[in-house]
């Protein structure tokens, strides 16, 4: 009993924000539903009397007040047009009704309103369920507006009289619905874009503070890491979110992108740090437990290399004296890695010196909230009570971090000259100067971050007056529109909606680089040669035809493979079938529909998202269990009501089982299941309250639970006929990309490395394209880690379970390997043209070799992922060609580096290429062990055995 209590206690006390959505929304719904139980409202609404409910629901009050007002707009945008459109529609049926009736002889067809009614019904659901998904801000407008077609198109459609109220009655209860959640919403608890970005944002802090005092703890640094992660990534999500809204603060929204992008960078400094430092520690627990083992065996094992292992993801490479010459050798690590941690713990202990007055500095400013002052540095604390900040004090916080950086580079070029006075280059000197050159490279961040505060706050002593104001959105209405609405959408919703993002992001650069080319004439010439040279170098395989029909064909073939025409047409198609009933030339059947819920079953394929073949199944699943369970709950309410006898009861108990639904949607994995059994609450307790078909309590039950499973069967059928995507299908392809891309990022980057020169046009071109690419790197990797959630649903019946755990793994190297190429890209900009003329360029050759063999490997396990076969017996080795570049900078290493001592600037772009070649050693290690994974999943050739069978 006490572990009940105990439980129950803390599902309160630990999900207190969520619990305040669930009550707003919970009151919200309710207030509706009692609207409906009083008799002359109930008379206003009569036609579709639930969507006053359901708008409550669409326009839930869990969002910001901004975001509320917002889709209210864009919902009467949609739903104006659409109204519009059906009203005409509907009017030309009702004349052509009434001429058929009065003019029997006249010729004219005796179902014609029936096909009027289905070619407007298949043109007015399209063009809804294609801007849906083309404008991902329309996505839950468009939602809300498939009512108007579903019963202007299919009730009563053989009528001689229009009536007006069809469309209007699904208008307006629409929008008094959501001034009900919106006052709600201002009433209790309001949640601006505003307040939510400064939270995210302390919330960050406190996140980059913990991470530092705990990244020297393996394990807890490693779970502060994960939280820190997911606190930049809540952070960026709601500053972008922001800047969409009319918000009420003392800063504009745009003004935090500087110290968004600031903290973006801190964060990915902190990742590499923990990257290197864990792996440090992994080799110096193997050497420990090498000389245990080695003492216990015979207590005179001789010297050996120690290999290179990655037990982060089960994956350990056994101990092979004849690949001793290609494995690197970590004999100095232990005392490397002693060397610096004094310094680097000291310097950690400013870093976190300088959030904590950074972090003071901000409440009092109202940068973040004042609850997010920091109570450790209780005498930075006090010398800060002022109202304002003064400069002076910025320069003492700037200056203290300043010293402490200035302090660490000095150790740092102490022991740079001890090791390499006699000793020279090792993998030991490559990792632990990737260490220092990431603390180097936060610390410089930091003090960014410090003066983007600083600025910030002078910005609000310009422009603010120490009084909040209303910004207002700066973006342009198409941007906005391309931008996916906050809220509990489902994962395949997610992946959907994330995908037309960045198309649209790519028709935008298109557009842009037309626009530039149109006002440079060099721009022009230069577009003409990329042009022709494509022309002459583009494979025979996609040389466009020769005539105009090929050209209008390949625009059709284009059109239909559109992400958004895709869903359009399955979801219409779908539309079409559930609503044929209704437009069958037999007597008596449209009545039959329109009596028996017929609508029902398109609401219920409505909620559904035509993404893959598996995440529909699973979505249909939780369709049929939320309306079970919606419908049950709503049996139970009227049956204790009696109908229409006691409403008060039947408000009560509403409120009871609309609290667990409302938790179910906002607080749990499973919000399709919350948000259906809410849509099937409403439905059944107002039309059951209303009793306009005469059915007994338990008919609408059963009625629209066997609709629900009739819609989900025909939706399930479509999607596998049209157009048929499996969700592992797609991970195979987007993973495979990634490799390759990953391979030729790694090679540009090399390409980067070995220009002596970087003022030339060839280095900066290549500097911006690789800047794009990194980004469409991580972009990738985020779409290929939410496809893994969509294949791990999808059920496999001929095979066993998903192998989910190995490509989880493979993309938890895959994102290691696209850090470090990261890494070595900002690090090579470090780097002086002395250091490069003496020591990088000369190896140029070797290395571009050793990337070479780099992509060829990449590109070898892409191959393997999309078309699921097996790996060559005989794989091309990385570690082979950067063992030779390696032996090369040591023949003239000893030579060089006396010339390099004298100009103080190149011990620091020293460290820089040393981190370089740490990047490039881990980059060889993680795309072997991602080979293993490979080989698990679709197995190796043998040459005694060449076909093998494939594991997956």
């Amino acid at each position: 009993m006490v572990l009940i209590l105990n439980k129950t206690k803390s599902l309160f006390s630990n999900n207190k924000q969520v619990w305040r959505k669930v009550l707003k929304c919970a009151i919200a719904y309710e207030i509706a539903t009692i609207f409906l139980l009083i008799p002359q409202v109930l008379k206003i609404f009569i036609h579709v009397p639930y969507i006053l409910v359901l708008a409550t629901l669409f326009f839930n009050a869990a969002g910001t007040t901004g975001g509320q007002i917002s889709e209210l707009l864009l919902n009467l945008v949609v739903l104006i047009p659409a109204a519009i459109f059906c009203s005409i529609i509907t009017y030309c049926i009702t004349v052509y009704n009434g001429h058929l009736e009065t003019n029997p002889s006249s010729g004219l067809y005796s179902n014609g309103a029936a096909i009027i009614a289905s070619l407007a019904f298949f043109i007015c659901v399209f063009c809804i369920s294609y801007c849906r998904v083309k404008y991902p801000r329309l996505f839950m407008a468009a939602l809300q507006s498939m009512p108007l077609p579903f019963f202007c198109f299919t009730r009563d459609i053989y009528v001689t009289k229009f009536d007006v109220m069809m469309p209007a009655g699904i208008v307006y209860p629409l929008i008094i619905g959501c001034g009900i959640a919106l006052v709600v919403n201002h009433c209790l608890w309001p949640e601006t874009a505003a307040k939510a970005s400064e939270t995210t944002f302390g919330n960050s802090l406190v996140a980059l503070r913990q991470t530092l005092t705990q990244c020297m703890d393996e394990e807890g640094g490693q779970k502060t890491l994960a939280k820190l992660q997911t606190t930049i990534d809540a952070m960026c999500k709601a500053q972008r979110e922001a800047k969409y809204e009319a918000v009420i603060s003392y800063y504009a929204p745009a003004w935090y992108k500087p110290l968004r992008l600031s903290m973006a960078r801190l964060a990915n400094h902190v990742y590499g740090m923990t990257l290197a430092l864990e792996r440090a520690n992994r080799i110096s627990n193997q050497h420990r437990i090498q000389t245990q083992t080695s003492a216990i065996h015979d207590g005179s094992l001789p010297q050996q290399q120690y290999e290179r292992t990655y037990n982060n993801n089960d994956w350990t490479l056994v101990a092979d004296e004849k690949m001793q010459k290609m494995k690197p050798t970590y004999q100095h690590i232990d005392r490397l890695h002693g060397s610096i941690k004094p310094a680097m713990q000291e310097f950690l202990d400013r870093c976190i010196h300088a959030i904590d007055r950074l972090q003071n500095s901000m409440a009092q400013h109202q940068v973040i909230p004042k609850s997010f002052s920091s109570t450790t540095s209780a005498s930075s604390l006090n010398n800060e009570q002022d109202s304002t900040a003064t400069s002076a004090q910025q320069e003492e916080h700037v200056f203290l971090l300043e010293n402490a950086l200035e302090t660490l580079n000095e150790r740092m070029q102490m022991i740079l000259h001890e090791e390499f006075e006699h000793e020279m280059p090792m993998e030991e000197h490559f990792l632990i100067y990737t260490i220092l050159s990431t603390l180097i490279a936060f610390a410089k961040e930091l003090i960014v971050l410090k003066e983007c505060s600083q600025a910030l706050i002078e910005k609000k002593n310009t422009f603010c007056h120490h009084w909040p104001r209303l910004f207002w959105p700066q973006v342009s209405f198409k941007k906005w529109l391309s931008r996916a609405p906050p809220g509990n959408q489902s994962m395949e919703e997610q992946v959907m909606l994330d995908q037309r993002a960045k198309e649209f992001k790519q028709e935008q650069q298109q557009e842009h680089q037309k626009d530039e080319e149109q006002h440079d004439p060099y721009q022009v010439r230069r577009h003409n040669y990329r042009y022709q040279q494509k022309e002459k170098q583009s494979p025979l395989q996609h040389a466009p035809g020769r005539f105009f029909w090929n050209r209008w064909l390949y625009r059709a073939s284009k059109f239909l493979q559109y992400g958004p025409t895709r869903y359009a047409l399955k979801f219409t198609v779908t539309a079409e079938i559930l609503a044929l009933m209704a437009w069958l030339p037999i007597p008596g059947v449209n009545f039959l529909y329109d009596n028996n819920h017929g609508q029902w079953a398109l609401l219920s394929a409505m909620v559904v998202s035509n993404m893959t073949i598996g995440a529909t199944a699973l979505q249909c699943l939780f369709r049929i269990i939320a309306t079970v369970i919606g419908a049950v709950c709503g049996y139970i309410i009227l049956l204790a009501g009696e109908r229409n006898v006691n409403p008060y009861v039947i408000a009560v108990l509403v409120f009871v089982f609309e609290i667990p639904m409302w938790y179910t949607f906002l607080g749990t994995s499973y919000p399709r299941i919350g948000m259906i059994s809410l849509l099937t609450l409403a439905v059944i307790v107002s039309t059951g309250f209303t009793d306009l078909f005469n059915e007994t309590l338990i008919e609408p039950l059963w009625k629209r639970i066997l609709t629900a499973v009739v819609a989900v069967l025909v939706v399930m059928a479509v999607e596998q006929i049209m157009w048929p995507t499996w969700a592992r299908k797609l991970l195979r392809d987007q993973l495979s990309r990634l490799f390759i891309d990953t391979g030729i990022q790694y090679a540009q980057v090399t390409s980067l490395v070995c220009h002596d020169n970087t003022l030339s046009s060839s280095y900066a071109h290549t500097y911006q394209q690789v800047a794009i690419t990194q980004r469409a790197l991580n972009h990738q990797w985020q779409e290929s880690q939410q496809l893994l959630g969509l294949a791990a649903a999808e059920a496999r019946l001929t095979k066993g379970p998903f192998p989910i755990k190995e490509y989880q793994h493979m993309l938890d190297l895959e994102k290691k390997i696209v850090y470090w190429i990261h890494h070595v890209f900002e690090a090579q900009k470090m780097i002086t043209p002395t250091v490069r003329k003496q020591i990088v360029a000369p190896m140029a050759h070797y290395r571009k070799e050793m990337a070479a063999m780099v992509y060829f490997y990449l590109f070898t396990l892409g191959g393997s992922v999309r078309t699921r076969t097996a790996l060559p017996a005989m794989m091309p080795t990385a570690e082979l060609a950067r063992r030779m570049l390696h032996q090369e900078h040591l023949m003239n290493w000893q030579n060089k580096y006396p010339k390099l001592i004298p100009d103080r600037s190149n011990f620091e772009a020293i460290m820089h290429w040393h981190t370089c070649a740490a990047g490039t050693i881990e980059i060889i290690l993680l795309q072997e062990a991602i080979a293993e994974r490979v080989i698990t999943l679709m197995g190796q050739h043998d040459l005694f055995h060449p076909y093998p069978q494939q594991v997956i």
